[in-house]
């Protein structure tokens, strides 16, 4: 006896069965669960970039500014949360305009090669960091011009070396903006948490540090 055709019911049994699949790929408890699926948690696997390795040093050859190489005035929200670093390095920079800057316009080039802080000063300079305050809006400034500081702060974890800059002004108020990442991030625009955005007010104590290269010098 000669049978019905049955290639006419393969559509359906294909979509069931395709159906049954994806309720499987679409479970939030297969999917928390089975270590060999295909969802990929990006904050799992990606590793964390080491910014010491990845910028070749911890002083890039210019400050990034943008369009602005002075930034802006507007003071901090907040004070920071800056945790103590393991390691501290300090470069000088000067501000280049004309042909010397080259053709992004004027900026702030680097002066010295990186200076390590030496392993006893650093508690002191944790110190100091925590001295720093949001400035003043009504603060009054000289118009002189002189270099500027950046001292960056490198936290050593199993993943890497991560970077916050601390850039000081050596001249008129003595202003303080932070970089979560010194060779990218133009200095006061910071958006990692407990490294604020805008302009701080430097303790004296840091300034003198800085100036006389006092972090840099053995007792």
């Amino acid at each position: 006896m000669r049978h019905p055709p049955t290639h006419l019911a393969a559509p359906a049994v294909l979509t069931a069965a395709l159906l049954a699949l994806t309720a499987c790929g679409t479970s939030d408890q297969d999917s928390a669960t089975d270590p060999g699926g295909t969802t990929t948690d990006l904050a799992r696997t990606d590793p964390a970039v080491d910014e010491l390795a990845a910028q070749d040093g911890p002083c890039p050859g210019r400050l990034p500014g943008g369009g602005d190489a002075f930034g802006g005035t507007d003071p901090a929200p907040s004070a920071p949360d800056l945790a103590t670093p393991d390691r501290a390095w300090v470069c000088t920079y000067v501000l280049r305009s004309g042909p010397a800057a080259g053709p992004d316009g004027p900026a702030w080039t680097r002066q010295t090669r990186p200076q390590q802080v030496v392993d006893d000063r650093l508690p002191g300079l944790a110190t100091s960091l925590d001295e720093l305050a949001p400035a003043d809006p009504g603060r009054l400034c000289t118009k002189d011009l002189g270099p500027r500081y950046l001292l960056v702060l490198a936290d050593d974890g199993d993943a890497g070396t991560d970077l916050t800059g601390v850039v000081v002004d050596g001249y008129g108020c003595r202003d303080v903006r932070l970089t979560d990442d010194p060779s990218t991030t133009p200095a006061g625009e910071a958006s990692t948490p407990g490294v604020v955005p805008g302009v701080l007010s430097a303790p004296d104590a840091l300034v003198r540090l800085l100036t006389s290269g006092g972090l840099t010098r053995g007792r």
